[in-house]
């Protein structure tokens, strides 16, 4: 089974959804993350084997999310 899980921050860092993402894939789950990009990262990678897309938003709709 797959699973789509929205961050509304960007990652790293967040142990805690971390430790949720490599729980889900330990019993056999798919995970992605999607979450919100910075200047610093790549809009596809992976951390800790974590797969992950990032979404670059302006400012201004950020804050209205």
């Amino acid at each position: 089974m797959r699973i789509l899980m929205v961050l509304e921050n960007e990652f790293p860092p967040d142990s805690r959804v971390e430790k949720e993402i490599i729980s889900l894939e330990m019993t056999g789950y798919n995970v992605v993350l999607l979450c919100y990009a910075d200047s610093q990262h790549p809009r596809l990678g992976n951390y800790k084997n974590i797969k992950i897309e990032k979404l670059k938003l302006n400012k201004q709709i950020k804050k209205k999310l």
